[in-house]
């Protein structure tokens, strides 16, 4: 299989595992307890209602390890044949069990979810905050945070969980405009759901305020919305990081086998070669580096690979560029 196919299976992957965290996370939520606290004025005990911990994360996480075992394995695979004086053929095998394997992995995955889970609980207690500050009712807070049953579907939908920090605050700025009746300023959002324009439009000609059914309906479908971006952006980049990850510790571990030294090792930044690559990568695409080295982007950073934690969101979030390396090795005879 190659890179380009399992990056397609890992970031639909990846992005269903992360989507389907989030449906737990709010199918557990106990807006009972919610309520209860934020009645009591007790927010940090309606966040621990929720329930956003590492766990609701465990088949996401299995799948980060699964594509970085895979990444290792396709790395050395694509790299060449490595033989020895006689000019037969050794046989490496990428250890995902590798110490030094595990430990990258296992750091990165545990950052990458702390990440997550630091950025949900801190957009949540923001949410549940505004709310109270704005004197609205408890048990409404708690469900414009977890979401509300929808009938169709018979599961939650609309709340602010799973979302990045900007989105959170997008949506707690998307309803303020709603409920104030900035209906123009709403309408600039462009995942909106332009079905429900004519909704506003009817409120503004009349000069009425939208009922709270209307502006959860309305708010309900943008945060759909903006979850379903935020579960493309992780799937990709997250299955593209674990995948050039992989490859870049299957190299090391030819190195650590003496089997072929750093500087026998040449890799080659691949972009996608389309409009949608970012400046920084369309400037090193084809650039070679020696294994051990970095490609040193416009900006500066210096980067082991695409997807490397190294370089930021800037340089990381929704990127699909490939390291490429080759073994340039011939033995002596």
């Amino acid at each position: 299989m190659t890179i380009e196919e399992l990056l397609a299976r890992y970031e639909r992957g990846l992005r269903n595992a992360f989507l389907e965290s989030i449906k737990d996370i709010t199918s557990r939520a106990q807006i009972g307890q919610i309520t209860r606290a934020l009645e009591q004025g007790d927010i940090n005990a309606a966040v621990e209602a929720i329930f956003v911990d590492r766990a609701a994360y465990a088949k996401f996480e299995a799948l980060i390890e699964e594509a970085y075992g895979e990444g290792g394995i396709v790395g050395i695979e694509d790299a060449g044949d490595i033989r020895d004086t006689d000019g037969q053929r050794t046989i490496i095998r990428f250890n995902g069990r590798n110490l030094r394997a595990e430990r990258i992995l296992r750091e990165h995955s545990s950052n990458m979810v702390t990440n997550i889970i630091r950025e949900q609980r801190q957009g949540i207690r923001e949410h549940l905050t505004a709310g109270m500050e704005a004197g609205n009712n408890p048990r409404s807070t708690a469900l414009n945070v977890v979401g509300r049953i929808d009938r169709a579907s018979q599961r939650r939908t609309g709340g602010i969980i799973g979302l990045n920090l900007p989105q959170q605050r997008a949506v707690l700025k998307a309803r303020e405009q709603l409920e104030s009746g900035d209906f123009s300023a709403f309408k600039q959002r462009k995942l909106r759901d332009k079905r429900f324009d004519s909704v506003l439009n009817k409120a503004a000609i009349e000069g009425r305020s939208l009922t709270a059914d209307e502006v959860n309906r309305i708010i309900a479908r943008y945060n759909d919305r903006l979850l379903k971006l935020r579960g493309v952006t992780i799937g990709r980049t997250e299955s593209l990081t674990a995948l050039n990850m992989g490859a870049y510790q299957a190299m090391q571990q030819i190195i650590d086998s003496g089997k072929v030294d750093a500087e026998n090792i040449e890799g080659t930044w691949d972009s996608a070669g389309d409009l949608r690559v970012r400046f920084s990568h369309a400037v090193v695409d084809g650039k070679k580096v020696r294994f051990g080295q970095s490609w040193v982007m416009p900006s500066g950073v210096l980067m082991k690979h695409p997807g490397d934690p190294a370089g930021g969101g800037a340089e990381v979030i929704n990127c699909r560029c490939v390291a490429r390396w080759r073994i340039n090795y011939r033995p002596n005879r």
